[in-house]
């Protein structure tokens, strides 16, 4: 499929944790097959591109602009931006019910709150 293709399908898997839109990085129409994921903290480098990985999905602040998209970009890759809340949510969710089936004295509350942006297009 195509990076637009990629990055529609990934925009409707964050749509219902809040995030109305990705940022994306590279030629619309390229084909892209291995996508490699770095959430949170967790930036990628060059690793996983020399590992085959053409599409990267990155939050904002695991992977800072300059320092790492650009840089990965000229290297080879595309690059699809999410929200660094965003891309733990799932994760922090799966965390809170694990703990409550191993911990069962515990109440164990996931809050699925934190700012969520929203985009302003120009026309």
């Amino acid at each position: 499929q195509t990076l637009r293709q990629f990055a529609q399908y990934v925009a409707r898997k964050i749509g219902p944790l809040g995030e109305d839109s990705v940022q994306v990085m590279g030629d619309p129409e390229r084909k892209v097959s291995r996508p490699a994921v770095g959430v949170g903290c967790a930036g990628p480098d060059e690793s996983v591109v020399d590992a085959g990985a053409d599409v990267l999905i990155v939050c904002f602040d695991g992977a800072p602009y300059w320092a790492v998209r650009e840089r990965l970009h000229e290297y080879g890759a595309a690059i699809i931006t999410l929200e660094h809340g965003t891309t733990e949510m799932p994760g922090m969710e799966n965390m809170c019910k694990h703990f409550a089936e191993k911990f069962p004295e515990i109440e164990f509350v996931y809050l699925a709150e934190h700012p969520r942006t929203w985009t302003v297009r120009a026309k």
